[in-house]
């Protein structure tokens, strides 16, 4: 069996709630969702709140992570290149071959040839003497050539452009079809733009969820959004040193438990998948034992779950469920017919979930 933990879990949770919904009978049903409800569990503390799906379509594609709009302004400015060691610099002084030994050319191996800025943030060109140039733009570098040339030359026009960029790197690595190293250049580079020069996605790679490292701190950026909901401002710049890293996709699941005809664990691959499409998966809806007007999904921490309603009834279901996206992780949940109570049901799921979350950690080890 391709998850035998998983398996036991989904058999464990079914016995254990609908054996929870004979001991309460006679509770009075929920009505249909139609605004946020907050139920209370059975210890008077914990407040659950109960949306209707319609709200987690609005936020389709929405960050996670609370230190991404910090991550978004300090990556979106754009500045001017800052020359350092290792980048190759073309100078060009017109109307004097004698200085043409600046002028960058390709050699045979394709790398591009001209003065290489040292270890030590100095280049030399004739007449001008040993210059520093790290940390300075292109324009400053002119200047200063300039400013030495003219001791020799009248009214010099010089040119200076970086021949090949070398000095800053960021990394890709995990799930991508070349993991390597890429040199930044004047022009930004995007997320999506290194993933692509470094072959795209493997079709084992997470489409939910990369991460970036950045100055020691660890960021979860949500793919997710990119890919399949078009927030591009989620495509962010990366920075000199960034790695970005592409996980697998083999832990990126969602459960299916309840009154469907097969309970599983459904495996997120290849980007966009509905609420429909993991239903039907499943067999769809128990005709003889499911309630089509509660089908919730519970998303995210297990002490303080988000959960979203679906009135498979209702005239807009069919719409909403193939609207509705997935998240690594979600349960899918459907009510049997006479459940009349869903918090005390929640009740019973929650501790559920929580073993078949721990068997499936079980399973990937």
């Amino acid at each position: 069996m391709r998850f035998p933990y998983i398996a036991q879990a989904l058999g464990i949770s079914m016995v254990l709630i609908v054996s929870g919904c004979t001991v309460a009978p006679g509770l009075k049903s929920p009505e249909s969702v139609a605004v946020k409800k907050v139920l209370v569990d059975s210890t008077g503390q914990k407040q659950i709140s109960v949306s209707p799906l319609k709200d987690a379509i609005r936020l389709n594609g929405s960050a996670e992570a609370s230190d991404l709009p910090e991550l978004l302004t300090s990556t979106q400015a754009i500045t001017q290149y800052k020359i350092d060691s290792r980048d190759v610099l073309s100078i060009l002084v017109w109307n004097h071959p004698q200085l043409m030994k600046g002028l960058a050319s390709v050699s045979e191996s394709g790398i591009s040839t001209g003065i290489t800025v040292q270890e030590d943030g100095y280049i030399y060109f004739p007449y001008a003497g040993r210059v520093y140039v790290a940390g300075k733009t292109i324009e400053q570098v002119r200047k200063i050539i300039t400013a030495k040339l003219s001791k020799f030359i009248k009214t010099p026009q010089v040119s200076v452009a970086v021949a090949r960029y070398a000095s800053k790197r960021v990394y890709v690595l995990g799930e991508v079809e070349n993991p390597k190293m890429i040199a930044l250049s004047a022009y930004p580079l995007t997320m999506l733009e290194a993933i692509a020069l470094a072959g795209g996605l493997k079709e084992t790679a997470s489409t939910q969820t990369a991460y970036l490292l950045r100055q020691g701190k660890r960021h979860s950026l949500p793919l997710n959004a990119l890919l399949n909901s078009g927030r591009v401002e989620f495509n962010i710049n990366l920075q000199e040193g960034d790695v970005l890293h592409i996980p697998d996709n083999v832990n990126e699941k969602v459960f299916v438990l309840g009154s469907v005809q097969k309970p599983m664990a459904y495996r997120l691959a290849g980007g966009r998948v509905s609420l429909s499409e993991v239903l039907a998966e499943s067999g769809g809806l128990d005709p003889l034992r499911s309630d089509a007007s509660k089908v919730y999904v519970i998303r995210g921490n297990i002490n303080k779950p988000e959960i979203y309603h679906l009135d498979l009834e209702s005239a807009d279901a069919l719409l909403l469920g193939e609207q509705f996206l997935l998240q690594s992780r979600d349960v899918i949940y459907v009510a049997s017919s006479g459940i009349s109570d869903w918090s005390r049901v929640l009740n019973l799921i929650l501790p559920n979930i929580q073993t078949l979350f721990y068997l499936d950690s079980l399973n990937r080890r």
